[in-house]
C-alpha cells in the first residue's frame, strides 16, 4: 500500500477524531463498572502506521506554530479578576463532590469512615476557599486526600496529578499566580490527559467500548461512516494523548487548554442532550478542575521573550 494511502488512512483518524474527541471526552471510569476483562482495539497496521505519522505531524505543526506566533501571543493579564473564577471552580469542585458523597472522583471507593471524613474534608477546603481563609491547611488537606485516594487506587495517583497543582495553588499562589505556579498546573494537566489517553483508551478501552455500547457516542456511524465503537476510541485517545503532550512540552499551550475546554463542554452536553441530566451533572463536577487549569493557563501563561522560529535565537522563557 503507497505512502498516500497510508497518509489518507491517517487522516481519516487524525481529521474527525478532533471532532470524535468533543463527546469522547468523559471520564469512562465514572459511569462504567470495573472488568478484569481486556477488549484490544482491532486496527489494522495501516491505521496504526498512519496514525502515528498524523500524530507526529501535527506535534510538528504545533511546535512550529507555537514559534512562529510567540511574538504575537497574549501576554499574562495583569487582573486578579479571572484567578477569582479559578478559586471558584475550585470551590465548587469541592462542594459539588461533598454533597454527591464523592472522595474526589465518582470512582474511588474507600469504607465507610474514610468517606465521611472525606467529605468533611472538602467542605472545609470549599469553606477555606470561599472565606479565602486557611488556604494552606486546605491546600494541605487536599494532599492527604489524594494520598488516601491514591492508596486505595493506585492508578489513580497517575491519573489525576492535577489535583496536586490544585493543592499548590490554592496553599501557595497569592492574589495572582506566578509563572512556576502556572507551569505547575499545566505540566500535571498535562501528564493527566497522557495517563487517561493509556488507561482509559489506548491500552485498555475495555470500559470505553462498554460506555459506547450503553450511549450512543459514536456519531460517525449516525452520519453513515463505515467507523467501528474501536476506531473511534482510538480516534479519542490520540486526540487526549496529543493536547496532554502539546501542556507538558508547553507548546501552544493556550490553543491546547481552548480546545481541552470546548471538548469538555461538548462532552456535558452531550450527556444532557440524551437526557441524561445526572450523568451530565456529575460529568460537569468532575470537570470543574480542568476547567480551573484551562482558565488559569489561558489567561496567565507567560510568553516567551524572543521567538524560537527556525534560524532566529531560541526563546528565553519566563518560568525556567
Amino acid at each position: 500500500m503507497g505512502t498516500i494511502t497510508i497518509i489518507s488512512r491517517a487522516l481519516v483518524v487524525s481529521v474527525p477524531g478532533l471532532l470524535i474527541a468533543l463527546p469522547a471526552q468523559a471520564h469512562v471510569k465514572w459511569f462504567t463498572e470495573p472488568t478484569t476483562d481486556v477488549t484490544p482495539l482491532a486496527l489494522d497496521t495501516y491505521v496504526l502506521v498512519g496514525s502515528l505519522i498524523a500524530l507526529s505531524a501535527a506535534l510538528t505543526t504545533a511546535r512550529w506554530l507555537d514559534g512562529a506566533t510567540r511574538h504575537h501571543a497574549l501576554t499574562p493579564l495583569w487582573s486578579d479578576q479571572p484567578f477569582h473564577g479559578v478559586y471558584g471552580l475550585i470551590a465548587l469542585y469541592f462542594l459539588g463532590a461533598a454533597l454527591t458523597h464523592t472522595f474526589l472522583a465518582p470512582h474511588v471507593a474507600v469504607c465507610s469512615h474514610w468517606t465521611y471524613a472525606g467529605i468533611a474534608a472538602q467542605l472545609f477546603i470549599y469553606s477555606a476557599l470561599l472565606l479565602n481563609r486557611a488556604r494552606l491547611c486546605a491546600g494541605l488537606l487536599l494532599v492527604a486526600l489524594f494520598v488516601v485516594a491514591s492508596w486505595q487506587d493506585p492508578i489513580f495517583a497517575l491519573e489525576y496529578p492535577l489535583l496536586l497543582g490544585v493543592a499548590w495553588v490554592i496553599a501557595f499562589a497569592k492574589h495572582r499566580p506566578t509563572p512556576v505556579d502556572v507551569a505547575i498546573v499545566r505540566v500535571l494537566l498535562g501528564v493527566s490527559l497522557v495517563t487517561l489517553a493509556f488507561t482509559e483508551k489506548l491500552a485498555d478501552p475495555t470500559r470505553a467500548l462498554i460506555l459506547l455500547e450503553t450511549y450512543n457516542f459514536n456519531f460517525m456511524q449516525l452520519l453513515g461512516f463505515n467507523y467501528s465503537h474501536g476506531l473511534f476510541v482510538y480516534s479519542a485517545g490520540l486526540v487526549e494523548l496529543q493536547l496532554g503532550l502539546l501542556l507538558v512540552l508547553g507548546w501552544v499551550p493556550r490553543l491546547a487548554v481552548a480546545a481541552l475546554a470546548a471538548f469538555m463542554v461538548a462532552t456535558n452536553s452531550f450527556f444532557f442532550a440524551l437526557g441524561e441530566y445526572y450523568l451530565g451533572w456529575v460529568e460537569l463536577i468532575g470537570h470543574l478542575p480542568i476547567f480551573a487549569a484551562c482558565l488559569l493557563v489561558l489567561c496567565y501563561h507567560p510568553v516567551a521573550h524572543r521567538s524560537p522560529v527556525y534560524g532566529i535565537a531560541p526563546a528565553r522563557v519566563g518560568y525556567w
